[in-house]
């Protein structure tokens, strides 16, 4: 199962900051290796 938590913050002059937190599954995982992985995102961005 995947599940992902996504947050976007607005900030003064146009930018935005983002903050991903996805969990992923491996039915599968390669022995001594856990299952689940939690890898994070981190965006500092700006729109024009």
């Amino acid at each position: 199962m995947d599940e992902s938590l996504n947050v976007k913050y607005d900030l003064p002059k146009n930018l935005h900051g983002r903050l991903g937190l996805p969990s992923n599954s491996d039915h599968r995982p390669v022995e001594g290796a856990t299952g689940t992985d939690h890898p994070y995102r981190i965006a500092l961005g700006r729109e024009l």
